[in-house]
């Protein structure tokens, strides 16, 4: 598992230390991106990850997974998710790895 960094608040108590790497990087440029490729694969649920960034952010003040499930736009920016570049489907995402000759390409076994 991945354990959460904690602070000493003082009376044996401890609290999420969110001045550190985990909250900072791996949320809006991990679980953020893996959720926005999910989205574009078909918004098909991620409830693990929803409930990662949901935890994270209750300690972050910043929502980047609204009520409804979905990335909050009004916080991509703050992200590395392909939206904040425009990409806005599976190809122009796909289009973004492949050098340009390979552009459009199809495999002859290709199921997309």
């Amino acid at each position: 598992g991945c354990s959460t960094p904690m602070k000493d608040v003082g009376n044996g108590r401890v609290m999420p230390n969110v001045n550190t790497r985990l909250f900072w990087e791996d949320i809006p440029y991990g679980l953020c991106i893996l959720k926005n490729m999910a989205e574009l694969l078909g918004n098909f649920p991620t409830p693990t990850m929803d409930f990662l960034i949901r935890w994270h952010q209750q300690f972050m003040g910043v929502e980047y997974l609204s009520s409804d499930g979905q990335l909050n736009p009004l916080v991509l920016e703050q992200t590395g998710t392909p939206y904040k570049y425009g990409i806005h489907n599976l190809q122009d995402l796909v289009k973004t790895c492949l050098p340009k000759s390979l552009v459009g390409y199809k495999h002859p076994n290709s199921k997309l």
